[in-house]
């Protein structure tokens, strides 16, 4: 747009605070809500997901993949790069996605200090997403429903590993690419867009069909309709004047006009190429996650996941109103009690702000038509039919994030496995928003005033309580994290001082139970596990064993070997052959089939009322003799050591 020279010299005087033209003061006045209601996000996500992050750690998948990194200087870490993007596309297929987590976890750790920079990066990308999403919609929807669609997508709660390292810098720049895609498609930017959505593909592959729908923002909402004229609008063409062989023939060739359908299957055909070159790359490369799929999983996410997803806003906001007693019993409770302070408070604002505009009248609520203009007539459509085609394209961009889901159910509550519904964030906000303006619209209708009044009552405090109780639901989450890693560091601090005399070859195994069955330390809080599969290797992490050991020793936890009982006695029956032990190990397991250990290399650790005790029989079997005084092994030991034992 051109702007005269006497405009710009209206715009500067601006930032002098000098007089200037009403049209100027409200962009001015808009872009400066714009900024501070993108602020309001952040922040937003930063309190509801990260503000605990000082007490975080690493959990699960972060021990294995991101661990070892901590101890590599920067001439080891460049020389292993190119090693990371083969294994990362060896092993699971995804070379960009374990590519950056390694790069960012090594900058963030050694640069930014510590694990609470890497969580920092963590954040960036997950509220980088927000903004970015906001920037796409408010290009697609009226500002209102763009900044509701938003808050959904900030508070999302399905999926609960936002703050989770692993999918934080894995699965959070995947959003990232797809979303910088849509934008350069947006302006068409064809290759970039592209490129994008391959690095995208290459991340974490389930939001790829996603990307299906990019045709549709080449055009603002209203132009949704080409695709269901002759369904949605058939009932309106009797008061136009058409008859119906020449309003389809209309409908066709505005259709073709508009290149939407050209578009729609040049995107098709080159998604479809690009997927097929990965798939093919992976299978050549001998990835076997390809061949491992799961279609009956994939069959029950696409039928429930966008049902379960919805609803986790409304379970979640219960959740956090039933907790609310403990949430306001955790450590810093004057920052939490601020936090939720602030945040309903503005919350509540802004549904005022909401009520005020329907209630009065506000053009984007009140305009109950908007025109549509085809080839020979113009129709008026209601604007309650672009609603319903809102939640349509909200319905079927949820669908599309659940089609390569093979390994993970929709069902799933709490943890890592809630990576199932992190696509579905997409449609989810869409359509969140657009229930809350078909409630917004539906005073527009009501004959009565009194109707129309309770109606704009109801629709903003269902807004208000919804957003503003998943914010202490996002608190349940991260005390979920703290007591986790509260829980590994008492864990690992108890068993270390129990093994002074691992050697090559040594196993350590851990009973953790108590003779009335219950354990002595949790496998998993609701939201993120505690003992996990890497506990295996945990030692490996702590010391510098010497390079000539060709088995390090191992630690073996009872109850969290799948295939074996969690049982001592039932354990030594089954798999005492002698005097040695052999038993399979986990299905997650890749290095080696069984596990066969001499009884004299095996050191028996056991759980009782005082904790973990080191024993060097049980019932008529012996294990490794105890050493003469109890202490930390002998060896250097790594930045792994300082943080589970020494913080």
């Amino acid at each position: 747009m051109k702007i005269s020279a006497g405009e710009n010299v209206m715009r500067k005087s601006w930032l002098f605070g000098k007089t200037i033209r009403k049209e100027n003061i409200y962009c001015n006045l808009m872009l400066l809500r714009q900024i501070l209601f993108l602020a309001f996000v952040a922040i937003l996500i930063w309190i509801s997901r990260f503000l605990m992050v000082h007490q975080f750690g690493l959990y699960e998948d972060d021990q294995h993949f991101l661990g070892h990194i901590i101890d590599m200087n920067s001439e080891e870490f460049s020389e292993r790069f190119l090693s990371y993007l083969y294994s990362g596309f060896i092993s699971q297929g995804r070379p960009v996605g374990f590519a950056f987590s390694y790069v960012t976890f090594w900058i963030g750790y050694n640069f930014l200090g510590g694990l609470k920079g890497v969580y920092f990066l963590g954040y960036l990308c997950v509220a980088a997403n927000a903004i970015l999403f906001y920037l796409l919609a408010k290009r697609l929807f009226p500002l209102r429903y763009a900044e509701v669609a938003t808050l959904a997508f900030a508070l999302f709660p399905a999926d609960t590993t936002q703050a989770f390292l692993t999918h934080a810098l894995i699965l959070q720049p995947a959003i990232t690419f797809i979303l910088i895609a849509a934008h350069f498609y947006m302006f068409r930017k064809w290759v970039l867009a592209y490129s994008f959505l391959l690095l995208s593909l290459l991340s974490y592959e389930p939001g790829f069909p996603v990307f299906l729908l990019a045709p549709f923002l080449l055009f603002n909402f209203q132009n949704f309709l080409l695709l269901k004229k002759t369904i949605l609008i058939w009932p309106l063409q009797k008061n136009s004047g058409l008859n119906q062989s020449r309003f389809q023939a209309d409908i066709f060739q505005s259709l073709w006009r508009s290149a939407f359908s050209r578009y729609f299957f040049v995107n098709l055909i080159t998604m479809f190429l690009l997927f097929a070159f990965v798939f093919l790359a992976r299978r050549l490369s001998g990835e076997t996650r390809v061949s491992d799929l799961n279609f009956g999983t994939v069959s029950e996410n696409i039928v429930f996941g966008p049902l379960v997803a919805i609803s986790r806003y409304f379970s979640s906001a219960i959740s956090g109103l039933e907790n609310l007693d403990v949430i306001l019993a955790f450590d810093h409770r004057p920052t939490i009690v601020g936090c939720i302070v602030l945040t309903t408070f503005t919350f509540f604002l802004f549904s005022l702000v909401i009520r005020k505009d329907i209630y009065s009248g506000s053009r984007w609520v009140k305009d109950t038509f908007l025109e549509l203009t085809l080839t020979t007539k113009v129709i008026r459509i209601p604007r309650f039919v672009l609603l319903l085609l809102a939640i349509f394209t909200g319905y079927i961009a949820m669908v599309l994030s659940y089609t390569l889901t093979f390994s993970t159910s929709v069902f799933t509550e709490g943890g890592r496995g809630t990576r199932a519904h992190t696509y579905a964030v997409f449609g989810a906000a869409i359509l969140i928003a657009a229930l809350f303006y078909c409630l917004f619209s539906i005073p527009n209708f009501a004959k009565f005033r009194f109707t129309r009044k309770a109606f704009v009552n109801f629709s903003a405090a269902l807004y208000f309580f919804l957003f503003s109780l998943l914010v202490p639901y996002g608190f349940i989450i991260q005390k979920s994290y703290v007591d986790s890693w509260a829980y590994q560091k008492s864990f690992w601090s108890e068993v270390i001082p129990l093994i002074p005399d691992v050697t090559n070859d040594s196993n350590v195994l851990i009973d953790l139970f108590l003779d009335d069955g219950t354990s002595l330390y949790p496998f998993e809080t609701d939201f993120i596990e505690v003992l996990s599969w890497p506990s295996y290797n945990m030692l490996n992490f702590m010391f510098e064993f010497p390079s000539s050991w060709s088995h390090p020793p191992r630690v073996w936890i009872l109850g969290h070997l799948s295939e074996t009982p969690s049982d001592l006695k039932t354990f030594m029956d089954s798999f005492r052959y002698g005097n040695r032990l052999i038993w399979p190990t986990p299905s997650w397991f890749w290095e080696f089939e069984k596990v066969d250990t001499a009884l004299e290399n095996t050191l028996l650790i056991r759980a009782t009322e005082k904790g973990l005790v080191r024993v060097d029989n049980f019932e008529d079997t012996n294990f490794k003799a105890l050493p003469s005084e109890l202490s930390a092994p002998a060896f250097h030991t790594k930045h792994f050591y300082d943080l589970y034992i020494n913080s």
